[in-house]
């Protein structure tokens, strides 16, 4: 993240614990879902995705990519600031 304020620490620490595996892709692009569908269908790994502040159509792009990877995504969270109307 850009803002040098905040201290991301706790989430290296995190994956040294023998826990989860914890990664933040805050330059990811929904817009891409080709090629970020193939980098998470990469991995070894289930997958656990959360979608936050998915303004208008992001949010039913992180839908389709969650639906996309089916058993390899057994968990989302979605947390949209707002929806396109219908």
């Amino acid at each position: 993240d850009k803002d040098t304020t905040i201290q991301w620490n706790h989430l290296a620490a995190a994956n040294y614990s023998g826990g989860v595996q914890l990664e933040l892709w805050s330059g990811s692009n929904l817009h891409e879902t080709e090629a970020l569908l193939d980098e998470l269908e990469s991995r070894n790994l289930p997958l656990a995705l959360t979608g936050i502040h998915l303004c208008r159509m992001l949010s039913p792009s992180f839908l389709s990519l969650v639906n996309s990877l089916k058993q390899k995504c057994p968990y989302m969270c979605l947390a949209p600031c707002c929806l396109p109307r219908c």
